[in-house]
């Protein structure tokens, strides 16, 4: 692979001078194009206010006079972006690129010591691996960028990929684009960040993801019982109860195929709020395990001060819970902030 850079200049002759006085002298090797030798050659070409830059002097043979025309206004939207055209990379460097990914991760698994983690690794890295190759070969162009709005006063980043029609990922992406989300709320617009997603989640996908959730239901299991801090047989059983309802409720909201929530921040002098949620497949089941999580943390033998008030208020077909947490005298920081006392509202509802 070679590389080609371009620069908007309006003085070359300004730009190689200083050049040669940090470097040493650039040699004219014809057609208007410098050479620069250091460790390696560097060639160095003006064109309509550009200057072109490569490693390979048949690269400036035939340059461009508009390059901007290249970046598909990508200079336009965004201040850094990097996008690649993954079908432009030939298939042969392609499959090295991927072969160098798998053996890295062969090694890796093979260096675990610890039989349960380096059979983990090995199940849900070869899902990754799988999935990366499949991108490689069906991915038509990938786009990561960040970009500022100043009138806004907001900055975002933006990740985008296409694929080659009629392959597996192409349907994949189409089902994302026409899916609609149930919580654009959190999109406000007087908000300092916000986050939100909506996804499908894929056939294949779900059997791989729920017999992971199979396995830490089985880890998170195990560990109850060596917990000390639960004080009695019953407390355990308890505890095991609560973490396989919860369980339960992420592995039926996996298998209904879609995911979707978000986030959203505001900042005031001296006042911060907070907001997160999404779809779940039985909210009604979380709150009941909430309420049995309360009562299980009632008989730890720390008691911090926390007030709980389950069923507060209702709105919009939601039961709000709230939480009351003092906050340290020492963190005063924290409490110009947060006050004395943080409150937590908890909403649950149908889904």
């Amino acid at each position: 692979p070679t590389a080609v850079v371009f620069l908007p200049v309006s003085d070359f002759k300004t730009v190689t001078t200083k050049i040669e006085e940090m470097v040493g002298a650039l040699e004219d090797v014809g057609d208007g194009v410098k050479k620069l030798t250091l460790q390696r050659e560097i060639f160095l070409k003006e064109q309509g206010g550009w200057i072109f830059v490569s490693d390979q002097l048949a690269n400036l043979g035939n340059v461009p006079a508009d390059p901007t025309a290249m970046l598909e206004a990508m200079y336009e939207t965004y201040d850094i972006g990097i996008r690649a055209n993954v079908q432009s990379v030939p298939k042969e460097l392609r499959q090295m690129l991927l072969s160098e990914i798998k053996e890295g991760f062969e090694r890796t698994v093979a260096n675990e010591q610890d039989e349960v983690k380096r059979r983990t690794q090995k199940e849900v890295g070869g899902r990754v691996i799988d999935k990366i190759v499949r991108f490689a070969d069906e991915a038509d162009q990938l786009t990561v960028a960040w970009g500022t709005d100043k009138n806004a006063g907001k900055t975002y980043i933006d990740f985008s990929a296409t694929a080659v029609a009629g392959t597996t990922l192409a349907e994949e992406i189409n089902s994302v684009v026409t899916m609609k989300s149930e919580h654009p709320g959190f999109l406000l617009p007087d908000a300092a960040a916000t986050f939100h997603f909506a996804t499908p989640v894929m056939k294949d996908d779900i059997a791989q993801t729920v017999q992971m959730l199979n396995k830490a239901r089985e880890k998170a299991l195990s560990e109850i019982d060596k917990d000390k801090e639960l004080p009695t047989e019953e407390a355990r059983a308890t505890a095991k109860q609560i973490v396989g309802s919860l369980m339960d409720v992420l592995q039926k909201t996996i298998e209904s195929g879609k995911l979707n929530g978000g986030a959203a921040l505001r900042l005031a002098p001296q006042n911060i709020n907070f907001v997160a949620g999404g779809f779940v497949a039985d909210g009604k089941s979380v709150e009941k395990d909430l309420k049995r999580l309360v009562e299980l943390a009632k008989q730890s033998k720390e008691n911090p001060g926390v007030e709980v008030n389950f069923d507060a208020a209702t709105h919009g077909g939601v039961t709000l819970h709230t939480i009351t947490v003092p906050v340290p005298a020492r963190e005063e920081e924290a409490r110009k902030i947060l006050g004395d006392k943080m409150l937590t509202v908890i909403g649950t509802g149908a889904t």
